[in-house]
């Protein structure tokens, strides 16, 4: 079945059907903001995405920054600690006529709020296969 859908030969509309469950990130919510959504997904559907992440990981490694952590393999969120904590220094260290200034922003998860079509536009400019797209 695995090969079946990966190959564009069945798509199968019962794969793609998921459980959504909604977990309390506090402890008396009153906003939907303030629950995580899970996702309780067809055996053979992770099977599928999982096939297809090993197939993107060969070019993910050419398509993104290098400062990216999130999501990447081999690469840790931590690593992003120690650039904050050296960048004030580094600005400290910095002699001229030139100041730095360095901004915090507080931005919310990037995976809750996708543009869809973004995303297909890029697949499709990455020259990926239609099939996966």
């Amino acid at each position: 079945m695995v090969l079946g859908v990966l190959k564009g030969h069945m798509i199968i509309e019962a794969l793609n059907h998921t459980f959504l469950s909604l977990i309390p990130k506090i402890e008396h919510p009153h906003l939907v903001t303030q629950f995580r959504p899970i996702e309780l997904c067809n055996v053979t559907y992770k099977l599928i995405t999982k096939v297809i992440v090993e197939h993107l990981n060969e070019i993910l490694c050419h398509v993104t920054s290098p400062i990216q952590t999130s999501f990447i393999p081999r690469r840790q969120i931590s690593d992003n600690v120690v650039i904050i904590q050296e960048m004030p220094h580094m600005m400290r260290q910095k002699k001229g006529s030139k100041g730095y200034m360095a901004i915090k922003i507080d931005f919310e998860k990037a995976y809750d709020r996708v543009r869809w079509s973004f995303a297909k536009d890029m697949l499709i400019r990455l020259q990926l296969p239609p099939m996966l797209v």
